[in-house]
Parts: structure tokens; sequence; C-alpha cells
């Protein structure tokens, strides 16, 4: 559903009306790992949710240690984990949702969040200046106060128009940190290539080159006249593969 909000709006936006769509794609640098206990059970207490479910999520985080495997037979000393939700589990995942759900932004810009994946557009009309700056900021506010981390390498920028001014060569770039976002021509969102015509091609593409790899790897395994059992789990596993 936000994959189809997100590309219903911009398309809608920018279809015919001049105007271009920039987008930030926010990356945090170890999302999972960086969540402060405190601030999240203190979002968790404002949940309509009974004492008995808080008290067993609080001893569900402390507690907790952890140490290095360093050799076959050398270890760390054990310390504990002030921070972050176990991943892998149905019940970190719902933590960090109770984390992320409080991230808003002001009008006139959009937010759509997807676990781990926050995506900012801002739709600039014909002729008017872009504010993506002032977007950026708020979200690294947000960040900073609970304690996430904006990755500066991986946030990128995209920009969508239908035009042929290239108006977009004349907006500044978004700085995150101090340091320019990168600016790219297609980006993978939600397991979908977005490029900034709004055009599948690069998503066909994509998909192509993943078929002819694997299409390869089943043509070899013919050729050595593997059994169909292993065909079979080799298989199964390409197609739950990326």
């Amino acid at each position: 559903m936000a994959l189809i909000s997100m590309l219903h709006k911009w398309l809608d936006d920018a279809d015919g009306t001049g105007s271009t769509i920039r987008i930030l794609l926010c990356d945090y640098s170890k999302a999972f790992d960086l969540i402060d206990h405190r601030l999240l059970i203190n979002k968790i207490k404002q949940v309509d949710i009974p004492n008995s479910v808080i008290n067993w999520v609080i001893s569900f985080l402390s507690c907790r240690l952890q140490r290095l495997k360093l050799g076959l037979d050398c270890f760390s000393e054990w310390g504990t984990v002030p921070s972050g939700v176990p991943e892998g589990t149905k019940l970190g995942l719902w933590l960090f949702l109770v984390m992320i759900n409080v991230l808003s932004i002001s009008d006139p810009f959009s937010l759509w969040k997807y676990v781990d994946d926050s995506t900012v557009s801002e739709t600039v009309t014909k002729g008017n200046q872009s504010e993506a700056q002032l977007a950026e900021d708020q979200i690294n506010s947000w960040s900073k106060e609970n304690k996430f981390q904006l990755n500066c390498d991986k946030t990128k920028e995209l920009t969508i128009t239908f035009t042929r001014s290239h108006q977009e060569a004349n907006f500044p770039s978004i700085h995150v940190e101090g340091k320019p976002t990168r600016t790219v021509t297609s980006a993978n969102l939600l397991g979908v290539t977005i490029n900034s015509k709004l055009s599948w091609n690069d998503h066909i593409e994509n998909l192509v080159k993943k078929a002819s790899q694997k299409l390869y790897f089943l043509v070899q395994l013919n050729q050595q006249r593997c059994p169909m059992q292993i065909w079979w789990h080799i298989t199964v596993l390409e197609l739950d593969s990326p």
C-alpha cells in the first residue's frame, strides 16, 4: 500500500502539470541496534495496551547480555545491552514500529514509512522554489531527539519530472549533517526500481538480468546432469533470494 500510495501521488502531481517531485530516500545506520530502551518504554506507555504487556516487554529488553567470540576458545567478557531490539523476532519488529510511528513532518511535504525505510517528497510547482532542505532538517531533528542516526552516505535524492526544461538542475542540494546527498536517476524502493520518469524500463531491465543469471545457473545444472531433487532445492533458494 505504501508503494502504491507513493507512485499514485507522484504521478498525479507531476503528469501534465509541469511540476517536479523531489524525493529524499532516508537511510538509518543500524536502525534496530540504536533504539534507546528508555525512550522506547516511554513510547510504549503512551499506547493503549495493558500494563502487564508493558511489564513483559520491559522484562524482554532488560538484563540482556552479549559477548564476542574472538577465536575457537577465546571470548570477551559479558556486557549489558543498553540499546537495540533483537532482529528476526516478531516483537523486535513491533517495537521498532512503535518508535518510528511517531515520526511526522509538516506540510507541504509528504512522508511514507515502511519499517526502517522513510521516504519524503516535495512537489515543486513550476516557477517556485524548493524547500526540501526544511524537510530534511525536520527528519534529522527528530532522529537526533530519538537517538537515530541518518546515514549520510546512503541517503539519496531522486527527482521526478516529465518536463524537458530540466528544472531540477536549479535546485540546491539537500544536505545531511552538512554533507550533500547523492542525486540518483533511479533507486530501489520497497523492491521496485523507480526512475526519474516513473517508467518501468529500469525495473524490467533489472528483472531480466536476474532472470538471466538464474537461467544460466539452471542450464549449468542440466549440463552436469544433476538429480531433479537438487534442481528443486536450488530453484526454491534462488526464487526466495532478492
